[in-house]
This record gives structure tokens, sequence and C-alpha cells, in this order.
């Protein structure tokens, strides 16, 4: 903000609060105008200060372990905030799930997984990953994860047991490695 301020001379500058406020405590045109350009510094600020938590940018909610079918878990990992707070969940987990493309090995959200015990026929949980990594705890055994993304489905068995968990990796084809008539028919559902 730019002011005109002094009975000596002009000085012009960005003026902190302090001395707008000593300014504001002057007489005349001068303080009128002051008052003025205080006032909207005022408005500037608190429309500065609300704006991050107008756009969603207040603190994180705390992630917790959800529960579908029988198995327990949580999927995220996105930012630091995110990996953060499943690093905390990670002692309950049995299962990791990291969540790529082949190539790059970018991280991948939006990947549809089944989880169910190998060889039972069961439907099992049906869990959608917010996130590149999900953390499951799941009764011991082994179980079949299929993994299915942009159309691609992958399919592994993993062990759930006690202690940390091994992560399994899942990569996916990038989307420009896809053939154009699988993309065009992914792009009409």
């Amino acid at each position: 903000m730019r002011i005109q301020a002094g009975r000596r001379g002009r000085r012009r500058g960005i003026v902190a609060l302090a001395d707008m406020a000593a300014l504001l405590q002057g007489a005349g045109r001068e303080s009128g105008l002051l008052r003025r350009g205080m006032l909207r510094f005022r408005y500037l600020l608190a429309a500065a200060l609300a704006l991050p938590a107008a756009a969603g940018y207040a603190q994180p909610q705390p992630l917790a372990m959800q529960d579908k079918a029988g198995v327990s878990y949580a999927c995220g990992g996105i930012g630091d905030e995110g990996r953060e707070a499943l690093l905390a969940l990670r002692p309950q987990a049995n299962i990791e799930l990291l969540l790529v493309s082949e190539k790059r090995g970018s991280y991948l959200a939006g990947v549809n997984l089944r989880l169910a015990r190998a060889g039972s026929g069961a439907e099992g949980a049906h869990i959608q990953a917010e996130g590149p990594i999900c953390l499951i705890q799941a009764p011991p055994g082994t179980y079949r994860i299929d993994a299915t993304y942009e159309g691609v489905t992958r399919s592994r068995n993993v062990t759930a047991s006690t202690g940390r968990p091994k992560p399994a990796v899942f990569a996916f084809p990038d989307s420009s490695d896809l053939e154009p008539e699988t993309a065009g028919a992914r792009a009409a559902r």
C-alpha cells in the first residue's frame, strides 16, 4: 500500500501497521485518507486470512481405518500430510498396496480393488483407492487382490500375516501406452 505522510516532505513506501496506527492520530484531510486506506487494508487482510479456509485448505482430518466386508482399510498418500497419516496407521495393517504406472512409476489414485480369500469364490470387499497407498487389516490368510485402473486389471495373491506388511506393487500402463480403440471405448463409458 502506498501512502503519503509527513509534514516535512513526502515519504512514499510501504508502511507497517504500527506506523499506520500512529498516523491515524493526525487530523485533517490526510487523516481521512489514511483511515480509508487503513479500512481497506483491514478488509483485504480479513479476506486474505479467510481465503484458505474457504478454499478447503482447513486442517486435514485425521485418516482412520474404514470397515468393509470383514476387513479394515485406509487408502491415501497424496501429499506429505497424507503419507504421514498413513505412516501412523501402518502398524495396524497386515497388507500394504502400492499403485503406480509402469513406465514412470507415477502414483495412481482411483484404482478399484477387490479383496477376497484366495480359492473361496466369495465376492469379498470392493474398495475405491483414493490414493496410491492402501493399508489393509484382514484376518490372517491368503487373499486374491484384483486391481482395475482404466479398464486394465492386475491380479495377485497376497498373504496377510502378523508383523510388518510387505508392500505389493500393482503397476498399470500409462494412458498414452494404451491402444486408441481401448482409450476411446473407455472414454465412452
